[in-house]
């Protein structure tokens, strides 16, 4: 795999946030956002707190506190019903 290919390094730590959310582990990157019925709002799930943003940058994944200021942005465009 390229290093420098941006989204293919992205869909990696997607992936893998993936997996660990159905094995019931908490996510390393912050990747998935959960919703568990349409009448709950957004939000990140468990996050391993030992990964770090700067992990995290590596593979083209925001800072944390990026995502969950796009997961309020999310709640205020699409309300739980």
């Amino acid at each position: 795999m390229d290093p420098a290919n941006k989204e293919a390094r992205w869909l990696m730590a997607a992936s893998w946030d993936r997996l660990m959310m159905r094995m019931d582990r908490p996510q390393w990157y912050g990747t998935q956002f959960v919703r568990k019925a349409a009448s709950d709002p957004w939000s990140l799930g468990d996050v391993d707190a030992s990964v770090t943003d700067a992990e995290r940058a590596s593979y083209f994944v925001p800072p944390l506190a990026e995502m969950r200021k796009h997961i309020e942005e999310m709640n205020r465009a699409d309300p739980p019903k």
